[in-house]
């Protein structure tokens, strides 16, 4: 089994996340089953219980795959030498990844952001810390390199534009990833450094 502490790179189960991303967004959390995750997963009901108890172990598991993959994305988009534009435009990149998309195109997206994350809050408060660690850590860089100026400590000012990002991600996709690209812009702004 996995937690939140980790995830098996184990090829079956990283099939398995990606099939369960997209029956939960077909289906919904509430109405989803281990039947239709096994089937999407291309494997029988026994199989999938050999290495998840539940749904709920499934979605538990999902939400540590997915924070896993997109701190791994976001320290990889963060490596590269960028402006504060550039930087803040593969941070975007970076969150706003397929998973997202099928949530927030999914009519099921808001019970899956609310109802399903808020059940597993220590997950999610792990996911966010690592994100944050990733960004105050850039935004750090950046500050020492004369290249932004910010309005509080670097950690703070990670959190605050984790928080902005979190408060726009709202469906349709497409108009996400509009509203991503005026806040990068607005964003780029505030933290140029001060002549």
């Amino acid at each position: 089994m996995v937690d939140a502490k980790g995830f098996s790179s184990d090829p079956r189960q990283e099939k398995i996340m990606a099939a369960a991303v997209t029956v939960f967004a077909a289906y919904g959390y509430r109405r989803t089953s281990m039947e239709d995750i096994a089937k999407a997963a291309g494997m029988s009901r026994p199989a999938l219980y050999q290495y998840f108890r539940n749904k709920q172990d499934v979605f538990r598991s999902l939400i540590a795959w997915f924070y896993k993959a997109v701190t791994e994305q976001l320290e990889q988009a963060l490596a590269q030498e960028h402006t504060v534009d550039g930087g803040l435009r593969a941070i975007f990149g970076a969150l706003s990844g397929p998973m997202i998309e099928a949530v927030l195109d999914s009519p099921h997206g808001e019970e899956i952001f609310g109802e399903g994350l808020s059940e597993n809050a220590d997950i999610c408060s792990q996911g966010e810390a690592a994100k944050v660690t990733v960004l105050a850590r850039w935004l750090q860089e950046r500050l020492d390199a004369g290249q932004a100026s910010l309005p509080s400590s670097a950690e703070d000012t990670a959190r605050l534009i984790l928080a902005l990002i979190a408060g726009i991600k709202k469906p349709p996709y497409a108009e996400y990833v509009r509203r991503c690209d005026q806040l990068t812009s607005l964003l780029a702004l505030g933290l140029s450094p001060r002549r």
